[in-house]
């Protein structure tokens, strides 16, 4: 396992991280589909989280909220961003952890290429608005 910083990641990796979601907004796909984009904060440093199932969030994560983020970076017209695969509330213990420095627990390329082909045809179908 890797640590890095968010500013050094890179598409292929997989994470699971806590952040603080600076910012959520709900919006809509070119096929009609609802998904979530979150400023995901962490140290000094942001990236966009997008969770194209947006319907099974509901209304409990807000700005401030710590939150637990598991999913894979991807690169996506020159910028770098967290695909989610699931996200909840930070418990209390998680959200005053020291894990919320600066460094992230990654794994490397090779573990994300063989699961990056079971979310190619998901991306193939959800354009970004």
């Amino acid at each position: 396992m890797n640590e890095m910083k968010v500013n050094e990641l890179r598409a292929g990796y997989e994470i699971t991280a806590i952040f603080t979601v600076k910012s959520l907004i709900r919006k809509r796909s070119r096929n009609d589909r609802d998904y979530l984009v979150f400023e995901l904060t962490r140290d000094t440093c942001v990236i966009n989280g997008y969770l194209w199932s947006a319907l099974q969030m509901g209304n409990k994560i807000r700005p401030g909220c710590h939150v637990k983020v598991k999913g894979y970076v991807k690169s996506l017209n020159n910028t770098t961003l967290i695909v989610i695969k699931q996200i909840r509330i930070a418990t209390e213990l998680e959200a005053n952890d020291n894990e919320i420095g600066c460094y992230l627990k990654t794994t490397g390329e090779k573990a994300m290429k063989r699961t990056e082909q079971l979310h190619l045809w998901r991306d193939s179908e959800e354009d970004v608005a």
